[in-house]
């Protein structure tokens, strides 16, 4: 059986409920990720409203800033977990582009567990810090619409968590096929 490179996760099919934990994952990412998608149009559209209203007709659309900056945290988060599954993050690979074999799959081990303690604490920390407050004092935007903040605020917390999820699914993947994966690439 050939191995896949340790930055594929993917590549090595999981079996059993891990397939399962890994396909409704799969399925939730995809959804919200074309989510993200009709998200950037809408915007898009409303910006070409706004400035066909402001050049027509002189008259803004009311609250048009507000729900473009609150859609931004929406396009940012619904695609990260996508992003973390088909492993398209910007990377720097000057030292890890030289290892092969077990120590590369070892760091990347190392790695996911460094990104799943990193992004617990962002979940919990914009949860209690960001989401909870919002909520609890109804915080609204500024100006003549008044749009809750806290919907917002509570999706960053969701997405990182459901990052969480995808990056502890890959990382039991990738603990479970440690011991087939050679020293290095000549074995």
């Amino acid at each position: 059986m050939e191995l896949s490179s340790p930055d594929q996760p993917e590549a090595v099919p999981p079996s059993g409920w891990l397939a399962t934990s890994s396909n409704i994952l799969r399925w939730i990412e995809d959804i919200l990720n074309d989510l993200a998608g009709w998200i950037i149009l809408g915007v898009m559209a409303l910006g070409v409203l706004e400035v066909i209203s402001r050049s027509l007709f002189n008259r803004p659309i009311p609250g048009q800033i507000s729900i473009i900056e609150l859609s931004l945290a929406a396009i940012a988060f619904l695609g990260l977990s996508h992003c973390q599954r088909n492993d398209n993050h910007i990377r720097m690979t000057l030292l890890t582009g030289r290892l092969t074999g077990r120590t590369r799959h070892i760091i990347s081990i190392a790695m996911l567990f460094v990104g799943l303690a990193t992004l617990s604490l962002l979940t919990w920390s914009t949860f209690t810090s960001s989401f909870l407050p919002a909520w609890s004092i109804g915080d609204v935007t500024t100006g003549g619409v008044r749009i809750p903040v806290w919907p917002t605020k509570l999706l960053v917390p969701a997405m990182l968590t459901l990052v969480c999820l995808r990056i502890l699914v890959t990382l039991i993947q990738k603990i479970r096929v440690d011991q087939d994966v050679p020293w290095s690439d000549a074995e």
